[in-house]
């Protein structure tokens, strides 16, 4: 039921009002929502400071205990009858909001009635102005802002009546709902918009896409991918509001499989589909899933690999088959897809988290320790031991080796890399080496099987590719015997074209390769050589 406020429900006074007039009064209210037979008196006094404020007020009541109240009478159990009184309210708020009455909404509740006020406030357009005063543990208050956008004031002690905390809460609260007004705005249609994802490890791209629609005469409009964002953006496309949606950070999928905070629920990437608009989509920030302090993430994931993104958040490195599980999800909703659809996968990696190479056995780094330490300040997200003496030949490595530098080394760096939580990939060469740097820490070990072939300065003669994942599987089961969680690229050897990384993929547990004269020597040698062969193929003019 709802009410316009009285004198008789202002018992609950804290200090003179007028004060906070502003003389600036409106011809719509704002609709408060509370549990009255609770909550009455802490409504009630934010209604004076709204009303004191130049604007008017209607009190809609939610619970269950006033004499009655407005009960449904078929309720079978506590859910069933919220449930119902949301129901109820929504229909209630959406009249008033359909007859110009009111252009704000808030609601004065602990943990139950916060959870009906965010049902109630569910299907308010974006940008109608909603708050929530509310005594509610974070978590649930956490879950509201993820489906709306509600402006949330935590009053930190219970709503227990007027006193020094709350009145000032509420004071607070009261002023800034008077100050707003809800003018709804049509967006444009003048120009094409895009819809874009982002988060803080893909801005760089993001950055790249805007720039050149802009340049187009194109809109872009960017969605955090942090759970709010990507839900957020999912019902706006489904209604009508996007040209076409360029995806780049899907990272919400990962949360949404292994238990993050950043999850925008099951209809994420399903909206472009179903609207038949065009869309690309970039696996941007798989390799992390999304905690808050690191207090919270939980026991289940202790001993995995984190970084700190800010002091309040922590991202987990996610698993190889969590990887996998990502990508099939990914494919399952996307083969729904009736409209034009392009994945592409980055060249230069999911995230902009850069892993910096440090050859350990220089002499002249003897003090790893703090060299790990001006990487790790610089900027890097992780170290790799690179250029590594492993293949560089028994004889060379048993030299060093003799004189502290040799692989043991290499061996060391990584151990420090995981003693001080810095993400690490470690070449190897051999079993025996894979071991070593599973034991170290190694967060993923690449293993290399001898220099790349093909090309025109390739190595002619070498191993196949059977061969190749023959020693492979090798290592990588050696490494393995040691920590079952540690992933692995491969590198080298007959690995030259992406064909025989298909190969690869399909027969061993690698997750991914490592591209260095496959992706910078050979294409180079190919264009060159093409490039040469077309002027070579012009006619030379005649002499006369």
């Amino acid at each position: 039921m709802s009410h316009h406020c009285t004198d008789d429900q202002r018992s609950a006074r804290d200090g003179n009002l007028s004060e906070l007039a502003t003389g600036s009064a409106t011809t719509d209210a704002v609709a408060i929502v509370a549990t009255l037979d609770t909550k009455g008196r802490e409504a009630s006094y934010l209604a004076d400071i709204i009303e004191a404020c130049g604007r008017k007020t209607i009190l809609i009541d939610v619970g269950t205990g006033r004499d009655g109240g407005d009960k449904p009478a078929d309720a079978k159990t506590p859910t069933e009858l919220l449930k119902q009184i949301a129901e109820r309210t929504r229909s209630k708020v959406g009249d008033l909001l359909g007859a110009g009455t009111i252009s704000a909404i808030v609601g004065v509740a602990g943990g139950r009635a916060s959870a009906v006020f965010g049902e109630v406030v569910s299907e308010l357009p974006y940008g109608f102005p909603k708050f929530l005063v509310s005594s509610a543990r974070p978590a649930l208050l956490a879950e509201l802002a993820t489906h709306s956008d509600i402006i949330l004031y935590p009053t930190l002690v219970d709503l227990f009546g007027i006193n020094v905390f709350t009145s000032r809460v509420l004071k607070n609260a009261g002023r800034a709902i008077a100050a707003t007004h809800y003018a709804p705005v049509k967006l444009g249609r003048d120009k094409k918009i895009v819809a874009i994802t982002a988060f803080g490890v893909t801005t760089p791209a993001a950055n790249q896409c805007v720039a050149r629609l802009a340049d187009a005469g194109v809109d872009a409009i960017v969605f955090p991918a942090n759970g709010a964002g990507g839900h957020k953006m999912e019902q706006l496309i489904a209604a009508g509001e996007f040209d076409a949606v360029i995806d780049l950070t899907i990272t919400e999928l990962g949360d949404e499989i292994v238990g993050g905070t950043a999850s925008a629920g099951p209809d994420r990437l399903k909206a472009a589909s179903r609207q038949q608009i065009p869309q690309v989509i970039a696996p941007g920030a798989i390799d992390m899933v999304n905690f808050g302090l690191p207090s919270s993430v939980p026991d289940q994931f202790r001993g995995r690999q984190f970084y700190a993104h800010t002091p309040y958040t922590t991202l987990m490195r996610t698993t190889a088959s969590e990887n996998a599980s990502i990508g099939r999800l990914t494919a399952e909703r996307l083969s729904r897809a009736k409209g034009p659809t392009m994945v592409l996968w980055p060249a230069k990696g999911v995230s902009d988290y850069v892993v910096g190479g440090i050859e350990a056995w220089d002499p002249l780094r003897l003090d790893l320790d703090a060299l790990l330490d001006k990487f790790w300040a610089a900027g890097f997200s992780g170290v790799i031991n690179y250029p590594t003496i492993s293949t560089m030949g028994d004889n060379w490595r048993d030299r060093r080796g003799r004189v502290g530098l040799g692989f043991e080394r290499e061996v060391e760096l990584i151990a420090l890399a995981r003693k001080k939580n810095i993400f690490s990939l470690a070449y190897v060469a051999s079993p025996q080496d894979a071991k070593a740097m599973a034991s170290a820490g190694a967060d993923c070990i690449v293993p290399h099987v001898g220099a790349t072939r093909g090309g025109l300065v390739g190595h002619e003669e070498g191993q196949s590719v059977k061969e190749a994942i023959r020693r492979i599987n090798e290592i990588n089961a050696a490494a393995r015997s040691i920590r079952s969680d540690v992933l692995s690229l491969c590198h080298g050897g007959a690995i030259a074209e992406p064909e025989d990384t298909i190969e690869v993929y399909r027969t061993t547990e690698c997750v991914g390769f490592v591209g260095a004269s496959s992706i910078e020597r050979i294409p180079i040698e190919r264009a060159v050589k093409t490039a040469a062969a077309e002027f070579k193929a012009v006619p030379l003019p005649q002499t006369h």
